[in-house]
């Protein structure tokens, strides 16, 4: 069972995945992740070096996005496991202003199911996968 400090912790792991990319700190968001971390999105990206690139291609190319000041915002998370391994799951929805109008968008509203792991007494994602559908009823964690 997850004591009321892990649930703390991962709960911050969520909130510092989402400020770290948001800000475009790619050193923060890569340690989100276990040293054999895995992001699984619309292709998968392995380690660290694969998350950097990934991360610090998505920073390089804001300037011409048709999006700007987009924010990750995650709601109803569920977390569940023990003292060293968890399973999580939380909604999320992209929040910016269109480039060309300036109007509020919504580019991105979705499903993260995620394996978390503590290493070195941190809580980091092992592995993170982003859905757009909403995926089967299995993937709520369950205590």
């Amino acid at each position: 069972m997850l004591t009321t400090e892990d649930r703390l912790a991962i709960q911050t792991l969520y909130a510092r995945y989402c400020a770290s990319f948001d800000l475009g700190d790619a050193d923060g968001w890569v340690n989100c992740f276990a040293k054999d971390g895995i992001f699984k999105s619309a292709k998968d990206f392995h380690g660290e070096a694969q998350l950097r690139e990934f991360v610090e291609g998505r920073i390089k190319a804001r300037p011409d996005a048709p999006n700007r000041n987009v924010q990750h915002w995650n709601a109803n998370l569920i977390v569940e496991g023990d003292g060293n391994k968890a399973k999580g799951m939380c909604y999320i929805m992209l929040v910016g202003q269109s480039a060309a109008d300036k109007q509020m968008v919504f580019p991105v509203q979705g499903t993260y199911t995620d394996d978390l792991v503590k290493e070195n007494g941190q809580w980091k994602f092992a592995c993170r996968q982003s859905f757009r559908e909403l995926p089967p009823a299995s993937a709520i964690p369950r205590a």
